[in-house]
């Protein structure tokens, strides 16, 4: 079937996993914010600086966004850099449709930094792949 709208969610969740970020307090409000009960459910979704818990608590969510692009599948990241990650957040993209390829446009200046595009086929539903590009960048 054929859809007639596409929604799309970007959202800069500032998912800092220290405690003075209170990530915990904030959780519910921002997945709340993404799936929103009254609209369309997003079929694709980037985040910034998003964290493991969010990661987390948004695919029990959005059960239906099973591919997930993070910076830290780039190729050459290593062990300290995804810890690193892992505490103050990176970029993800969620879809509901396959992500087909992946290309890091800019990388940035820090660890959550660039610009990624990623292309999703959408044939079935919208008759076309589409180029999605997640983007933060600081000062």
């Amino acid at each position: 079937k054929i859809k007639e709208q596409l929604c799309v969610v970007t959202f800069n969740v500032f998912g800092s996993t220290d405690p003075k970020h209170h990530l915990d307090k904030r959780l519910s409000a921002i997945v709340d914010s993404i799936v929103d009960v009254d609209a369309q459910k997003p079929d694709i979704v980037c985040l910034q600086e998003a964290t493991p818990p969010i990661l987390k608590a948004l695919r029990r969510a959005l059960p239906e966004c099973t591919h997930v692009w993070s910076k830290q599948n780039e190729k050459g990241t290593d062990e300290h850099v995804k810890k690193i990650i892992d505490k103050i957040g990176c970029m993800v993209i969620l879809s509901r449709w396959p992500i087909v390829s992946s290309q890091l446009v800019y990388k940035g200046a820090y660890y959550d930094d660039g610009i990624f595009c990623i292309r999703v086929d959408a044939k079935i539903y919208l008759q076309c792949c589409i180029d999605v590009y997640n983007v933060h960048l600081s000062g």
